[in-house]
């Protein structure tokens, strides 16, 4: 509940910016926006380095002059009008900008990308609807999750799994990430290798550096080591679903860490002398093998991927499918 614990004054703030925004905008974004669903694409664009994105929200009631009004409030006075095609855009800062494609399309993005969604709002065209394999995986999003990301493994992403300390992890060809909220809390990340038998290794990997650092791991914060047993890997043929259901108990547990985390200054200064939750500070011991000791990734950097093509629940399509497909994100609120 808002108030309660160290988590109390972030949650008081935001429900005061989400009242704030309703009575500005007349938008209520729990009843009037349907969908929500961002893309991105690591390697950057246009205009972008480093990254592209674009955020679409498609509902009910969105009036351009009230949301340039509070955006104005939030981001300053100076915002200035470009049009293009007809189609108001404001950027809001270095990497974003705004536009109210209509009163049921609002989309926030980098310039490019917001660029590319009004141009097929106007004219139609490709997006991930003739994207095949990227379809695939939106589609194993679960329908009953609070929000789900589904994506193409890029080779940017690949060459990040490569360092982490569980073999094959890189051979990854696509991942969605789900978090349900009803009835329980559940966090699932769903991963596609290969062949079954690299779905297996990769589930024995993961398994050993848990076993490996879970006694290090909850000696030090034992909430941790407790999650670490709750996490459950499961093989599905050349899949592999690794879940993690945060029981009332996990929840209640967590709640106090943070709150005595907070009170020690563990997340914004030097932690108490005592250490957090009545567990001494760490000695400077080595951990055991695989906390730290990842391999460097080998070979020279990946190619910048291409830019992604949006889900077909945006409709209407928005991004084009141009070239490989990388990391969109389905959201529904």
């Amino acid at each position: 509940p808002a108030g309660a614990g160290a988590m109390g004054p972030i949650l008081e703030r935001v429900r005061g910016r989400f009242e704030a925004f309703k009575a500005a905008t007349g938008i209520d974004p729990v009843k009037d926006v349907d969908t929500l669903v961002t893309g991105y694409a690591l390697g950057g664009g246009a205009g972008a380095p480093g990254a592209s994105y674009v955020m679409v929200a498609k509902g009910r009631g969105f009036d351009a002059e009230k949301l340039l009004a509070w955006a104005q409030g939030v981001y300053g006075a100076g915002l200035v009008r470009t049009d293009v095609r007809g189609v108001g855009t404001w950027k809001l800062n270095a990497t974003s900008t705004a536009a109210v494609i209509d009163a049921s399309t609002v989309v926030v993005g980098t310039e490019d990308w917001v660029k590319k969604a009004i141009d097929l709002a106007k004219d139609g065209g490709a997006s991930a609807a003739d994207a095949e394999a990227l379809q695939a995986v939106v589609k194993r999003c679960d329908g009953t999750a609070a929000a789900c990301v589904a994506s193409l493994v890029t080779p940017e992403q690949a060459a990040m799994a490569k360092r982490l300390p569980v073999a094959g992890l890189d051979a990854a060809r696509s991942f969605t990430l789900s978090l349900v909220l009803d009835p329980a809390v559940k966090l699932a990340i769903n991963l596609e290798l290969p062949s079954p038998a690299e779905s297996g290794a990769v589930r024995e990997a993961l398994a050993k550096l848990i076993e490996d650092n879970r006694a290090f791991v909850g000696a030090m914060i034992p909430v941790v080591g407790d999650l670490l047993d709750a996490v459950v890997l499961e093989p599905q043929s050349e899949k592999l679903l690794v879940s993690l259901t945060l029981t009332d108990t996990l929840q209640k547990d967590l709640r106090a860490f943070l709150a005595e985390g907070a009170a020690a200054g563990m997340f914004g200064g030097a932690a108490g002398a005592g250490g957090v939750g009545g567990v001494p500070p760490p000695s400077p011991s080595s951990p055991p093998p695989g906390m730290l000791d990842a391999p460097p990734a080998t070979g020279a950097p990946a190619s910048p991927a291409s830019a992604a093509p949006l889900p077909a629940s945006a409709a209407p399509s928005l991004v084009p499918a141009t070239g490989a497909a990388a990391a969109p994100a389905s959201a529904a609120p």
